[in-house]
């Protein structure tokens, strides 16, 4: 007389195979705002004054290029007009 095994073996599953990976850098999703390379950005450094920089610099931080101060600068005005903060 033969005894079953009384626990079965976990059925196997398939793994499912890993997606590629885009390398870093070359991404085909929309680049955000602040990495757009506009060809105004010249001009805009070029219309701000020192103080300009002095003060965009000092509020938004040096990590920011000229034009993403001034991209920065836009959207806070504008959030200031449209809330009441």
């Amino acid at each position: 007389m033969e005894v079953a095994d009384p626990i079965p073996p976990p059925p196997q599953k398939e793994e499912p195979a890993a997606q590629p990976v885009e390398p870093i850098g070359q991404s085909s999703a929309p680049q955000p705002w602040y990495n757009s390379q506009d060809t105004s950005d010249d001009d805009i450094n070029m219309e701000l004054t020192d103080d300009d920089r002095r003060y965009l610099r000092l509020k938004w931080g040096k990590t920011y290029r000229p034009e993403e101060w001034v991209k920065l600068e836009q959207l806070y005005q504008e959030m200031m007009q449209s809330y009441d903060i």
